[in-house]
């Protein structure tokens, strides 16, 4: 007998959020992606609640205050126990190959999402399944994440700061995703890049102030506030320097050489609007906001410049969905 059915239809791309949301009060813009997860809660005949996941190709089964060392099913136990929502179960977990790219992690919040859609299963109101994302969200991450990930994942495309958010509505747009088949560690880098923040507050005063330019001018442009393209690619390239200048200040790649050449590249294009890394930066991945006319036949031309196959056009998002 199947109990209950929860799929969700979104994940996010980072399109301006860099490093500056840790700290509340500064924005960032996140685009919902329409991807999405299936779940599904069914009667278990074990006194125990089981997950199986597609995405790790595995089976846990938990019993109440078991861990199997598995951060992100841990730290969704751990929270249906906290909220009192632990029953036993059988859920099963697939997911669309978009929130992967093609081979690899892809900083593109599959994690975020998958929280959310195992513990949808539980809850059904929306500002109550935030809180208990965020709470197994903050487990797994050891309280370095911002939440925006989880925010995108639940309402959808919006401008996200600690304290608020503004949902945006407009999906003229796209997303361009290229694949480069390399993971890295979002929270590792998180911590290195808020602790050099913290202790060089001149520079991390600059660089905020840059990533709030940049979070008002593309939100300003999605909203059709302005079309003045030559602008926001100013924006930009102005944002991505200061990234990349604070990666290089942390010893970390945040856009590593490799990625700034593809950038670039695409910059050059009339139809590429704001490009970037996604996620903590790194080798994960690259995106780019293109305009609602970019086409298949668009993506075979970067493909055929940039002699790059693993690249995906990917709409804007929907809702999610309660079955």
């Amino acid at each position: 007998m199947l109990w209950k059915s929860f799929i969700i239809r979104r994940y996010y791309i980072l399109n301006n959020l860099g490093y500056s949301i840790m700290y509340p009060n500064n924005n960032g813009i996140s685009l919902a992606v329409n991807a999405k997860f299936y779940t599904t809660l069914k009667e278990n005949q074990n006194k125990s609640l089981d997950i199986r996941s597609h995405q790790f190709n595995t089976e846990y089964s938990y019993i109440q205050n078991q861990i199997h060392n598995h951060k992100i099913f841990d730290s969704i136990i751990q929270t249906l126990i906290q909220y009192d929502k632990f029953q036993y179960g059988m859920i099963d977990v697939k997911n669309d190959q978009q929130f992967f790219g093609f081979k690899s992690k892809s900083g593109l919040g599959s994690s975020a999402c998958l929280i959310v859609s195992i513990l949808g299963l539980f809850e059904q109101d929306l500002k109550k399944l935030l809180e208990m994302s965020n709470y197994a969200n903050n487990l797994s991450q050891n309280k370095i994440g911002s939440g925006f990930d989880i925010s995108t994942a639940i309402f959808g495309s919006q401008l996200f700061n600690k304290r608020s958010i503004q949902l945006i509505q407009n999906n003229n747009f796209k997303i361009l995703l290229i694949d480069l088949n390399q993971g890295q560690d979002s929270v590792t880098s998180a911590k290195v890049v808020k602790n050099y923040l913290d202790e060089n507050s001149q520079i991390k005063e600059k660089f905020i102030q840059i990533s709030e330019k940049a979070s008002d001018s593309l939100l300003r442009f999605i909203e059709g506030q302005y079309t003045d393209l030559k602008y926001l690619k100013s924006i930009n390239i102005d944002y991505r320097q200061a990234l990349k200048n604070l990666g290089n200040q942390c010893l970390l790649e945040i856009e590593p050489d490799q990625s700034t050449q593809i950038l670039n590249s695409l910059m050059a294009e009339k139809n590429i609007l704001w490009t970037l890394v996604p996620g903590a930066g790194g080798k994960d991945a690259i995106a780019a906001l293109v305009d609602h006319k970019f086409n298949e036949k668009n993506v075979k031309l970067i493909k055929e410049k940039l002699k790059l196959e693993n690249i995906s056009l990917l709409e804007l998002g929907q809702s999610i969905n309660f079955l």
